[in-house]
């Protein structure tokens, strides 16, 4: 499995797990950043092409997939319309 691959599973699993409707439309590392990973999310009521949000997160030396999903979550909360504990 591909890294790319395995940041497009986690964002499914981060967005399953809190229950949102936000669409993955792309995921890439920044060519200045190696140890960061950018995933485009689209809004659930956006249209192609429509409104979209970016969340960056960390994978350095030292971080696991949970780490790095748990803040994925984090930001995706922050995003959410339904703020949840």
């Amino acid at each position: 499995m591909s890294v790319q691959a395995m940041m497009e599973g986690m964002a499914a699993e981060a967005l399953q797990e809190l229950n949102l409707d936000f669409g993955i439309r792309a995921c890439f590392t920044p060519p200045d950043a190696p140890h960061r990973w950018c995933i485009e999310f689209s809004y659930p009521s956006s249209a192609p092409g429509g409104r979209v949000f970016l969340v960056s997160v960390r994978w350095g030396d030292g971080s696991t997939y949970e780490s790095v999903k748990a803040d994925l979550k984090q930001a995706l909360k922050a995003r959410s319309p339904v703020k949840s504990d």
